[in-house]
């Protein structure tokens, strides 16, 4: 059986309804540890109470939020890993693209940063290619 209490927050009314519901007596104490126990739970109210007047349960903090509503962070946790695990391949043909243009931009800055070396090479292969056309030109006629 389930009970809810709608009464007032005072340690009295609190002790009244649990000793009620449970039929179980209080132990007595005396004055004292009762206003002391009172002004405790006071203070830790007070810091509280700006997120319980909060209507947002997001804007709460993640540590209530992890306590009071587990299935919707579970559920959150849930839906982000689903969609890191279907936007995982497009984010690595995408990752393999870049990667590719990097390369390919890296060689091209090669090219810039030493182009007399690789006209030289160039002329060189032409030049090889002519003389082998003249040489078998030679030998025929």
């Amino acid at each position: 059986m389930r009970m809810r209490y709608h009464g007032s927050c005072s340690l009295s009314s609190l002790v009244t309804f649990y000793s009620d519901v449970t039929g179980l007596r209080p132990l007595s104490l005396d004055h004292s540890s009762l206003k002391t126990m009172g002004n405790s739970s006071n203070l830790a109210k007070l810091g509280d109470t700006e997120e319980e007047n909060c209507p947002f349960s997001w804007a709460r903090s993640s540590e209530k939020m992890l306590r009071q509503e587990t299935y919707l962070a579970l559920a959150s946790t849930f839906g982000l890993l689903r969609l890191i695990y279907i936007s995982l391949p497009m984010l690595l043909t995408c990752a393999r693209c870049a990667w590719r243009r990097q390369i390919w931009n890296s060689s091209l800055m090669s090219l810039w940063e030493h182009p007399l070396a690789h006209l030289r090479r160039a002329m060189q292969v032409f030049n090889a290619l002519k003389e082998g056309c003249k040489r078998s030109n030679l030998q025929e006629g």
